[in-house]
């Protein structure tokens, strides 16, 4: 299954969803046009300055204390841009030696540091926000994803790890506590990308190919969201199956939904589920995202499209806006409806199609 590090999601389809069977939020197949461009306030353009030691392919974004630190998966780079987008420093560098960091499985921007977890070298790596080294580990678990939490760690153990459970407490003096049980144990797959997701002193996270999203908070795990996909989702066809493998390819063949990220503000909540299905005529995995914004006590839908011209990546939530990125080409063509939500349309003027991509707030009402 490949690893998607982008999230592709148009603005221009959207609908309020139903409750499903127990309290589940149920996903709806077919989405009514702009109903999401009613709710938004103003959209705010922050270009991330292009020189040749800042280029990047953007994959994710974490808010810093003084911008934002990027994140270029393809090629294993942390990036500090100040908060009117100009570029700082790099944080530390990809390599296997005192002071570098193997691959980005997880970050976590917190109090002026950047923690670095890597997958491939076990480690724990840990920056000032400037870059300047401040401390490295080796972790005694091998985990798909770790975050630092004031009771310890969370690992998040994934399918390619031993083992009868999928998130594990690791506390300081080294015992450890098995939080969320493996539904199986030969389902041989892992999402590309880190399960988990914050806000406050709550961790949120949801398990590969999962239809729930769980909070963890103060040492113990509780269900926070579930979603209903009906007959796309994952359930006892495939965990209960006497051949798990054969029934996640048949799975494949049909299509299957789940949940790809989760974010929660104070305001508002945001889930992306991905639909996904691996057609035998040429082997290539056909994706559509679908993502569900729970805002004023209702939820709204959007995903991409075929027709859109502009697709929206989704990196974090602010307490009133969803932040976005976008390359310029996309915004050098923006729809007329959403260019008069512009806060400062001149910004436009500057953009080239060969510059980074840009940050875009969209605030709403």
């Amino acid at each position: 299954m490949k690893s998607k590090s982008i999230i592709l999601l148009g603005l221009l389809l959207a609908a309020c969803a139903p409750k499903g069977p127990e309290g589940a939020v149920t996903v709806p197949d077919k989405m009514a046009p702009d109903a999401l461009l009613p709710h938004v306030r103003s959209v705010e353009l922050i270009p991330l300055e292009t020189r040749e030691e800042s280029l990047l392919a953007l994959n994710d974004l974490y808010p810093a204390s003084d911008g934002y630190i990027a994140v270029d998966r393809r090629n294993n780079r942390l990036l500090h841009f100040a908060a009117d987008g100009r570029f700082l420093n790099t944080v530390g560098m990809r390599g296997r030696g005192p002071q570098e960091y193997g691959d980005l499985a997880t970050l976590q921007v917190q109090d002026g540091l950047v923690r670095v977890f890597s997958f491939r070298t076990k480690r724990l790596t840990t920056f000032r926000e400037d870059g300047t080294f401040v401390s490295q580990e080796e972790l005694p678990e091998s985990a798909m994803h770790w975050l630092t939490v004031p009771e310890g760690s969370l690992l998040y153990m994934g399918y390619y790890t031993p083992g009868t459970a999928l998130l594990k407490l690791l506390r300081p003096d080294g015992t450890q506590e098995e939080l969320v049980p493996r539904p199986v144990q030969d389902l041989i797959v892992t999402i590309g990308g880190t399960v988990f997701s914050a806000n406050g002193g709550d961790v949120f996270f949801f398990p590969d190919w999962a239809q729930e999203v769980y909070r963890y908070r103060d040492g113990a795990v509780e269900p926070r969201l579930k979603m209903d996909f009906g007959p796309e989702g994952i359930g006892d066809e495939v965990y209960g199956a006497a051949d798990v493998s054969e029934a996640v390819r048949e799975k494949m063949r049909t299509g299957f939904s789940y949940v790809y990220r989760y974010f929660e503000s104070d305001r508002m909540r945001l889930v992306i589920c991905s639909h996904e299905r691996q057609p035998e005529r040429n082997g290539q995995v056909e994706s559509i995202s679908k993502c569900g914004l729970f805002l004023n006590g209702k939820w709204i839908w959007f995903g991409q499209t075929e027709d859109d011209l502009i697709h929206w990546r989704i990196l974090y939530l602010e307490d009133d806006a969803l932040v976005c990125s976008a390359p310029p080409s996309d915004l050098l063509e923006l729809d007329p409806a959403l260019r008069e939500k512009l806060a400062d349309p001149s910004v436009l003027e500057g953009l080239s199609e060969e510059d980074n991509d840009v940050i875009v707030k969209i605030h709403l009402k």
